[in-house]
């Protein structure tokens, strides 16, 4: 019987408590706090600024990796051309 009691409690709290803490943050959104408008506006322009950062560090990274496989390909040219030397006669390349 206790047991029955107790359970019902605890139902009634866990039923209740949402009802009780929404109360409690309307309250709280009713009173916004003094500079909280000034330090949002602050951080929204922070954020601005790294967002612009992010930006150019991925254009610059962006080229970067434009430039290394520029030079792969170019890399990739002269090791052949430099094969085909290796595996040409010796005799015509002295005779032009």
């Amino acid at each position: 019987m206790r047991q029955m009691w107790f359970g019902l409690g605890l139902c009634a709290l866990v039923v209740m408590v949402p009802g009780w803490a929404a109360d409690v943050g309307k309250g709280a959104k009713a009173d916004p706090a003094p500079g909280i408008e000034q330090r949002i506006s602050k951080q929204r322009a922070e954020l601005e600024g790294l967002q612009h950062d992010v930006a150019a560090q991925e254009a610059k990274s962006k080229q970067a990796d434009q430039k290394m496989q520029e030079q792969d390909k170019t890399i990739a040219d002269l090791q052949r051309q430099l094969k085909e030397l290796k595996a040409a006669p010796t005799g015509s390349a002295t005779q032009h």
